[in-house]
């Protein structure tokens, strides 16, 4: 059965592909070994053929000039020589074409290991491929489930606690409202019944002077008991008075009462929903963890998959690579045979020419010889035969005498022909002397001409090794690197070390020793120096690691990504208060997150110092107070504004920075072209992120210089002129905010911080504008969010129906209690409330 996890299935295709890769080192080694000994083989019967064809050329003059010297028994003898000469001749050559088919044997079998090789690492890499599909998939859809659990339970968390602090402060607010009230129950009973209590401190003053003097007087007890009778009448007149008035408000107390236990009860409700929202926030961290648990093991077995996804295709690269330099490597040596074979056949014909040459001038010199010692022979000899033929004639013996006169005139003759011949070899050994110097030459040209297109070819080929050692030293050095232990990485512990990775470097370590081998072998036959190309400085590649070093961050930056990449519901429909809160928000805010100029800052100060003047002579001075502090702020702004862009660099640095870019684009653009051309497609590839990012860097460089200028307007008197088009329409978006501030009138509430700004900022372009029928809605509740931040109020403003409902249960409330009084008791009630010193604006922000 397949293995699950991907652990094991690259484990499986690692073992597959060592056992692939081992088997294909071991055959390639043999097939090396057996390719080199046929050379061997092959170069030896060569010269043996060669040399047979010397010695059967020579044994073959050799009977031609013993024929024409009429010696028959030596040229019937020299037969038997040329038959073996030629029979050794044939076997040799019959050993030559078993060489050449065994050659032709071994190329087709290192052909086949060769492709099944690079099918086998193409295998591997496919399903390295898949297998990092799979894993990408998944870690994307863990991701997004992650994702979407954060989003929904971010978005969950914030309406929860934005309610509860919703409802919090209400109780804050209605509680103190309540004691307000009671205060002002209580003063207006104190007001109302001053003789009373004023009489009652009296009476309790004088009862407590009698009950002294009752104690220490006993004598004048009947007096005084009578006087202490007079005193609980007016006592208890008194308090009759204040029950009578404290009846009166003794339905508002009791509401009072039942708003207080409601209010409480209320409270611990809302207590226990935080208690609650604390303990769901609690689970919420654990499920965080379990994803980055989940995220962090997920993204190391695809880091761990897509490294040895590198490794297979490096291999793949290689096999390929090594398959093409094979394939180059016979048709070098083909094109090298066809170059050298007629050379060589010259050399051979020349060695051929001077050995026959010289051959000849042996003939001539050994006959030569032979008439010299005949010479020789003749001078010793004719005088003893003149001796013998004297003594012959002396001794009457004329036979033997004319014999020997016969003997000695052929000697004679012999000796003036062998004197001629002197003359006529000599003649003809000088000319075979200047022939075979013409030989030699021959022979030599012919070989330095065979040598030097040798010598030519193997250099070409020494440099196209030069070039595959600098490549396999590169694939070294990549492999190299993809070494964990060598990684410097935070996700050192979580990714496994690489499974091809060693069968990779062993692969590619024993095709490197082979290419050394034969890069040695071509240097000390031509006593080279010995040369290593040198490497270029490693690119930088993207670590398949960072994957695993994703973190879950508790930030709202991501949240952010989100709400770009697609609106969520918070996001699509902001209601009218929120718009009303954040232009309110963005008018007080202290650091708006909008871009302005020095132009329009100093534009805002002078505004607000005409404010600042226009308020002081109104004497409304918090209002100026107020704008004073704006007034600083502004003047902050502007200062580092201006710092800012006196350390921003000038136009005119920016513009020779664009075009040295465009330059560089240009000079990309081709070299992409002529590596697509050349099928350098991984080039090309490095060359287009080159590309993107020197474009990238060129429209952020337009964008600066189009800020610095503007764009172009026409004045109605028809100049143009270059203004910035968001700066004055944000001045102008805050003024008109300041006056809606202005209208309302100053509040209590405190000012909006930095950060609250930049909330405030973030839903700006969210909000649609406010509907006349809810904007005396959005004013009325403004002042309810004064003790929250603002970004706070920006998950609040987005649910305005709990407000509402909030503010009609209270008044429904109290409409069923005045329908549930009667009439009287209703104007009764109006009569009293318009006495006391309460604002209806209060009760409506209390509401």
């Amino acid at each position: 059965p397949a293995s699950t996890s991907a652990e094991d299935r690259v484990a499986a295709l690692a073992r597959d592909f060592d056992v692939a890769a081992t088997s294909f080192r071991n055959g390639l080694a043999q097939l090396k070994g057996e390719a080199s000994h046929i050379v061997e083989r092959r170069t030896m019967l060569a010269k043996q053929i060669a040399q047979f064809n010397l010695d059967l050329h020579e044994v073959e003059a050799s009977q031609v000039q013993a024929a024409e010297d009429e010696d028959f028994e030596r040229a019937d003898a020299l037969n038997a020589t040329i038959e073996k000469l030629r029979h050794c001749l044939m076997l040799s050559q019959s050993d030559l074409r078993k060489c050449e088919q065994d050659s032709v044997g071994v190329t087709k079998q290192t052909e086949k290991l060769v492709l099944q090789h690079v099918r086998s690492a193409k295998g591997t890499w496919n399903n390295l491929s898949k297998l990092d599909d799979e894993r990408t998939a998944a870690l994307a859809t863990l991701k997004a489930q992650a994702k979407a659990f954060k989003a929904t339970e971010r978005r969950r968390f914030a309406f929860e606690k934005q309610r509860v602090a919703t409802e919090l402060h209400h109780v804050t607010v209605n509680m103190d409202h309540l004691d307000s009230e009671k205060a002002e129950i209580e003063a207006a009973i104190a007001s109302q019944c001053t003789d009373e209590y004023a009489a009652r401190e009296h009476l309790v003053a004088e009862q407590a002077a009698v009950a002294a003097d009752i104690a220490a007087l006993e004598a004048k007890l009947a007096a005084c008991r009578a006087h202490m009778a007079e005193l609980d009448a007016g006592l208890a007149k008194a308090d009759q008075g204040i029950q009578l008035v404290r009846q009166k408000f003794s339905r508002q107390l009791k509401r009072l009462v039942e708003r207080e236990k409601s209010i409480l009860k209320t409270r611990k409700e809302v207590e226990a929903d935080e208690a609650a929202m604390h303990r769901a926030q609690e689970g919420f961290e654990a499920a965080k963890a379990d994803f980055a648990g989940q995220l962090a093991a997920l993204a190391g077995q695809a880091a761990s998959v897509r490294r040895d996804l590198r490794v297979a295709a490096i291999v793949v690269r290689v096999a390929e690579e090594q398959n093409s330099t094979r394939q180059a490597k016979e048709d070098r040596v083909k094109r090298m045979e066809s170059q050298l074979a007629s050379l060589r056949d010259q050399v051979q014909e020349a060695e051929k020419q001077w050995a026959l040459v010289k051959h000849q001038h042996a003939d001539l010199s050994a006959k030569l010889t032979g008439f010299r010692t005949l010479i020789m022979t003749a001078g010793t000899t004719l005088p003893l035969l003149e001796a013998d033929k004297k003594q012959a004639a002396a001794d009457r013996n004329f036979k033997e005498a004319a014999r020997l006169s016969k003997d000695i005139k052929q000697l004679e003759k012999d000796r003036a022909g062998a004197d001629e011949q002197i003359e006529v070899l000599g003649m003809e050994i000088q000319d075979v002397d200047a022939l075979i110097v013409d030989k030699e030459a021959a022979f030599t040209a012919a070989t330095a001409a065979f040598q030097g297109a040798e010598k030519e070819l193997e250099l070409e080929a020494l440099q196209g090794l030069y070039d595959v050692h600098h490549d396999l030293r590169v694939v070294l050095r990549q492999l190299t690197s993809e070494d964990p232990s060598r990684a410097k990485t935070d996700a050192a512990e979580v990714v496994a070390p690489s499974l091809l990775r060693p069968i990779a470097l062993a692969l590619v370590q024993s095709e490197f020793d082979h290419v050394v081998a034969e890069i040695e072998v071509l240097e000390d036959k031509y006593l080279l120096e010995p040369y290593v190309k040198p490497l270029e400085p490693p690119d930088e590649v993207d670590d398949a690691s960072g994957l695993v070093t994703t973190v879950w961050s508790d930030s709202d930056d991501d949240d952010m990504e989100d709400d770009k990449e697609g609106p969520g519901p918070s996001g699509e429909s902001a209601p009218p208060k929120a718009a009303r809160l954040v232009e309110v928000g963005a008018g007080r805010s202290g650091s708006a997150a909008v871009h302005m100029t020095p132009a329009a800052l100093a534009a805002k100060i002078a505004d607000v110092e005409g404010q600042i003047q226009v308020a002081t002579d109104e004497e409304d001075y918090e209002l100026a107070a107020q704008l004073d502090e704006q007034l600083e702020m502004w003047v902050a702004r502007l200062a580092a504004l201006e710092a800012e862009q006196a350390q921003a660099p000038s136009e005119v640095d920016l513009r020779a920075e664009l075009e040295e870019l465009q330059h560089a684009i240009e000079a990309l653009a081709g070299q992409i072209e002529h590596a697509t051309d050349e099928e350098e497609y991984e080039i090309a590839a490095h060359l287009d992120e080159d590309l993107v990012a020197a474009q990238t860097r060129k429209t952020e460089i337009q964008l600066q210089l189009a800020a610095m200028e503007g764009p172009v307007v026409d004045d109605d008197d028809g100049s143009t002129h270059h203004v910035l088009h968001d700066d004055t329409s944000d001045g102008d978006h805050e003024k008109e905010d300041e006056e809606d501030l202005d209208e309302q009138g100053p509040t209590d509430e405190a000012p909006t911080t930095e950060s609250e700004g930049r909330g405030l900022s973030l839903i700006e372009g969210l909000a649609e504008p406010a509907p006349a029928a809810l904007a005396p809605a959005s004013a009325t509740s403004s002042s309810l969010f004064g003790g929250l931040t603002v970004a706070e109020t920006a998950a609040v403003v987005a649910l305005p129906e709990q407000e509402d409902d909030v503010v009609e249960q209270v008044q429904e409330k109290e409409e069923d209690e005045e329908a549930d009084e009667g009439p009287e008791e209703v104007a009764a009630d109006e009569d009293e409330e318009a006495t006391l010193p309460v604002k209806e604006e209060s009760d409506d922000d209390a509401k």
